[in-house]
């Protein structure tokens, strides 16, 4: 028989027994079967029969511990028979030797439940997890143990680990498949292969695990990429983030001691988490349809991430942040466009997945109803009868002469409020050396100001102040890092000075606000003056519970109880605008609810309505045209024909960067109501060929492509102001918009450039640059993967690119969205000119580019593409 009808039998056998080999319920059998799970030449077997893992993620800790069945009961009516969960350390282990198990940190519950559901388990206890949940799973307090370093081999973290995973294995242990449990395997460590390579310390993670009482299978997981440096030889290496069958069986073939399977993705991503100020995410099922029917085809073993996300509630969103990308801290939704949503409710990703699961059972079999969507209720009106000062409800503080961190106070999460009183001065910069992660400052109560780490910003000018002035600094932990090289480097509030001007500022009272539980206001309701965060105490009445969403729009940023529950944080920049409260956690009649709002003190309409509203970013810049600015040019291009010849000028021929595109006017025109500048695949010679040339223009005998670049040269030039471009720009391969400006005096670079949009190779960048040292281009480029904004959907609609350019900076948005700010002064060339070249006018420019040094290939894109302009206006002062 040949290996094709191998596979194919070893396939069916697969398929046979999806469904059939299911963990028994304790509440039928006792004692519990034991089983034996081990590693085939191809399959997982299940008691010697082949047995192919559907598995999805779902996290304990993010599901209301009321709502757990339920949540199970729909991972088996889209068709899987294991559910996936990591261990989370700090939920486990809040302070060191204090450990906690009970509510909706009981795992062990959880685990026996899904038992008692006919569902199996992947269990992942390492002690760290990533998952955008806070420090990654680390708690707060190992960063107080000295010269602890995590993920290594260093005797005090050793220690702390084999702690936390005896207590965890005290709990987990017996669940085992060959303890009569429903534990398929234990994954250890997780994706260290992304953080280092030390064969040692996997070995250490293992011989630990073991030692905890893990003895059935044990494997690590990996990105393809990193399955080298995170695969420990004697276990199973699975593999995270691919989908081409072929893929996966070469991966773990390369890698496993057998030389060959079981096959494993351990993650597999239907979607994608969000960060605040960025839009959520969302993939259509129809992308992922066909590849999880070739995985299933294939035999191979899969775990969704995320099956169902839920809600990361209180302060245990974690965050993002490296050299290349600004810090990005998680929002509490962690909806994750999953099949099954933040709710708990089926969605059209549930129902396409259910089909393809369902194509591969026996003939016959049929997956159970799916269950309804859980009932909804609106929430009218939501009355406040208390509001109270925040800085009216402090505790007894801490007193230092420099400033303590969250973890020299002992706190883990929350807040704390920095005070100390300055002895007057004539003004100045007020400056904070490592801010993490959001500050707001006071002087004498009144807030003179927001400092934001996403936005790199530390520091901020002061007004004059008398003797005795109170400055007060209140610092919110957006959440640590919980991916990447920061991960060591993790502590909260100011872990340097605070300076004003020149002077160290001394003599420090800490207030530790960590709300672990709801806030007490005890203050009747008072006339609140200024901007200054506020408690706020209210209730409503219900006669039917049901899932509802308090909408947040028109609140500034905080974080919201409900009957002694934190359901979480809220943001107006968005993208998520409201709070889900599940039905599990109201009553009928009176409900209490206590808000901390940091920005808007005096709102106080608050209602819940029947859907989530995931999608809304709020603008981070301010978009709003001053009073004092007038319109000065615009081109709406109303009129269809060819662009308005007062406004524009053409570059024609082969220009600059090698692209592959002969510029000329006629690849622009004007069409209801927009400007079409069309790239076309079309050969004709090309007029400046000379044969042997030097010249790149020159010495293709071809022109390949054709499109358009206008321009203002010689028609407008303009020096300040706000600059905004609607447009529909084109991102498959090879595309290269853009719409930039260039000084009118000197040559290239010196006579500055500034890149307000400009896409290649899924980046959306933002340039400034001028003359830098030895004659080389200096820039300052900042790049956001266009993936992380919604790839091709953000792509198919039109958005809005502004730049604001004064004497003093220059700053590029794109929908209000910051992509870059630089301030003039740090821009002068450095020929030994001094030439300040954004201290005078300059024209614009709108292109369609294709190939060359940075647009990528385009021979696989299908011609002609677009670059769709609605309006380009310009707005100066009066």
């Amino acid at each position: 028989m040949n290996r094709y009808v191998f596979s194919v039998l070893g396939i069916l056998l697969n398929f046979l027994i999806i469904n059939t080999s299911l963990p028994a319920s304790p509440r039928h059998i006792s004692p519990a079967p034991r089983h034996q799970f081990t590693l085939g030449a191809r399959s997982f077997l299940l008691d010697g029969k082949p047995f192919q893992i559907i598995s999805g993620e779902m996290h304990y800790t993010r599901i209301p511990r009321e709502a757990w069945r339920d949540r199970m009961k729909m991972a088996k009516a889209m068709g899987l028979n294991t559910i996936g969960t990591y261990v989370f350390w700090n939920a486990s282990e809040p302070e060191k030797g204090k450990f906690d198990f009970s509510g909706n940190n009981d795992i062990a519950a959880f685990i026996r439940m899904a038992q008692e559901e006919g569902l199996w388990v992947i269990l992942r206890p390492s002690p760290y997890v990533c998952a955008e949940w806070e420090f990654g799973g680390y708690p707060y307090w190992l960063q107080n143990e000295p010269g602890l370093v995590v993920r290594s081999r260093e005797p005090q973290y050793i220690k702390e680990y084999e702690s936390y995973i005896k207590e965890v294995g005290k709990q987990l242990a017996p669940l085992q498949v060959n303890h009569g449990g429903n534990i398929l395997m234990v994954q250890i460590e997780n994706e260290y292969g992304s953080y280092g390579n030390d064969r040692s310390y996997l070995d250490i993670n293992k011989k630990m695990f073991i030692d905890a009482g893990f003895d059935g299978l044990l494997f690590t997981g990996d990105p393809a990429k990193d399955v080298a440096a995170g695969h420990l030889p004697g276990l199973l290496p699975a593999v995270n983030g691919l989908d081409n069958p072929q893929q996966v069986k070469d991966t773990v073939d390369k890698y496993n001691e057998s030389g060959k399977g079981p096959y494993y993705i351990s993650e597999w991503y239907p979607a994608w988490f969000d960060w605040w100020g960025a839009p959520h995410h969302t993939v259509p099922a129809s992308n992922y349809t066909g590849r999880l029917d070739a995985i299933l085809s294939a035999g191979i073993s899969i775990n969704m991430y995320m099956f169902h996300g839920g809600t990361t509630r209180g302060f245990m969103t974690g965050a993002n942040y490296n050299d290349h990308a600004p810090f990005e801290p998680q929002i509490s939704s962690y909806d994750y466009d999953a099949p099954l949503d933040e709710a708990g409710n089926p969605t059209e990703k549930f129902m396409e997945f259910r089909k393809i699961i369902q194509k591969h059972l026996p003939e016959g079999t049929q997956l159970p109803d799916v269950p309804s969507s859980k009932p909804t209720i609106a929430i009218p009106d939501i009355t406040f009868s208390t509001t109270a000062s925040l800085l009216n409800h402090l505790p007894t503080p801490r007193h230092a002469d420099t400033p303590m961190t969250f973890e020299a106070l002992h706190q883990a999460y929350g807040f704390v409020l920095y005070r100390t009183k300055l002895s007057g001065a004539a003004g100045g910069t007020l400056t904070i050396n490592g801010l993490r992660d959001y500050a707001l400052i006071f002087l004498n109560g009144q807030r003179y100001g927001v400092l934001d780490r996403r936005h790199r910003q530390t520091s901020l000018q002061l007004p004059a102040t008398t003797k005795n002035t109170t400055l007060d600094i209140l610092v919110e932990n957006l959440g640590r890092v919980n991916f990447g090289p920061y991960l060591l480097q993790n502590n909260k509030g100011i872990i340097g000075q605070v300076t004003l001007g020149n002077t160290i500022l001394k003599g420090w009272d800490m207030y530790s606000l960590p709300f672990n539980t709801a806030p007490s206001i005890t203050t009747a309701k008072a006339k609140i003056t200024g901007d200054i965060p506020v408690l706020k105490k209210g209730s409503f009445t219900l006669t039917t519970t049901g899932d509802t969403y308090l909408d947040m729009r028109g609140w500034g940023k905080g974080m919201v109880w409900v009957n002694g529950h934190n359901l979480g944080r809220y943001w107006e920049i968005g993208p998520q605008q409201t709070i889900y409260l599940p039905a599990e956690w109201q009553k009928n009649g009176v409900n209490d609810i206590e808000i901390l709002e940091l920005l808007k003190p005096g709102q106080q309409k608050l209602q819940g309505i029947e859907k989530p509203i995931l999608n809304q970013v709020v603008n981070t810049v301010d978009t709003t045209i001053p009073a004092n600015y007038k319109l000065v040019w615009s081109d709406e291009f109303n009129k269809d024909g060819a662009p308005d010849p007062a406004n524009w000028t053409y570059e024609k021929g082969f220009v600059r960067n090698q692209e592959q595109q002969w510029y000329q006017p006629e690849n622009a025109r004007c069409e209801n109501g927009l400007l079409i500048i069309e790239a076309r695949r079309e050969q004709k010679p090309n007029p400046m060929y000379v044969a042997d040339s030097k010249d790149w223009r020159k010495n293709r005998p071809n022109i390949e492509y054709t499109s358009a670049c206008l321009r203002t040269t010689g028609l407008q030039t303009w020096k300040y102001g706000r600059f905004e471009m609607r447009g529909r720009i084109d991102i498959d391969p090879g595309c290269w918009p853009a719409w930039w400006t260039l000084g009118v005096e000197k040559g290239w670079p010196a006579n500055g450039e500034i890149d307000i949009m400009e896409y290649y190779r899924n980046k959306l960048l933002a340039n400034i640059a001028c003359m830098g040292s030895n004659h080389n281009a200096q820039w300052s480029s900042k790049t956001r993967p266009v993936d992380s904004l919604g790839g091709q959907a953000w792509a198919s609609q039109f958005h809005t690119w502004r730049m604001d350019w004064n004497e003093e900076s220059i700053t590029l948005s794109v929908d209000g969205f910051l992509l870059n700010k630089v301030k003039l002064s740090d821009f002068i060339d450095k020929d030994g000119s001094d030439f300040e070249p954004f201290k005078q006018p300059h024209y614009m420019l709108l292109n369609l580019a294709i190939g060359g040094q940075n647009g990528g290939n385009p021979d696989s894109t299908t011609f002609p593409r677009r670059f769709e302009v609605d309006y380009v206006r310009v707005y100066q002062k009066e």
